[in-house]
């Protein structure tokens, strides 16, 4: 099975969120869902480049809730030069989320919380239809 890419920029500014069970899920500021078959895919990002050389990025973490923002979990740590994540959605389910950078002394850049700058459902759940065909007076 091959990977779907969700391309995602990641603005440092934007892109970082404080402790798990504090990120917000304002809902007028959530991302449209992205809907998909697959189980596997691929999150890529880019980092803009930070301010100065002390607040340049040392690992990314990528965070993930399955329930709506209820509860968040570090899913995966990258380092900055990998440029995606992998993810398995272990069940058909609306995931969000979010992306934390940590500078090179562990400190989040920037510092504060954000929502998620993603939600995929997936989706694998076959359709089921039913047809009921009747013939006309006509024929």
């Amino acid at each position: 099975m091959r990977p779907l890419s969700l391309a995602w920029t990641v603005a440092m500014a934007a892109s970082t969120m404080g402790v798990a069970a504090e990120l917000p899920a304002s809902r007028a500021n959530l991302p449209e869902p992205i809907t998909t078959r697959q189980t596997l895919f691929s999150i890529p990002f880019q980092l803009e480049p930070a301010e100065n050389p002390m607040q340049e990025p040392g690992e990314v973490q990528l965070y993930v809730s399955a329930d709506r923002g209820a509860n968040w979990q570090v899913y995966s740590r990258v380092q900055p030069e990998a440029g995606k994540f992998l993810f398995r959605a272990v069940t058909d389910g609306e995931y969000w989320f979010a992306i934390r950078t940590l500078d090179r002394s562990g400190k989040p850049r920037p510092q504060g919380t954000a929502g998620p700058g993603l939600r995929v459902v997936v989706d694998t759940t076959l359709p089921d239809l039913q047809l009921d065909a009747r013939q006309g007076e006509a024929g």
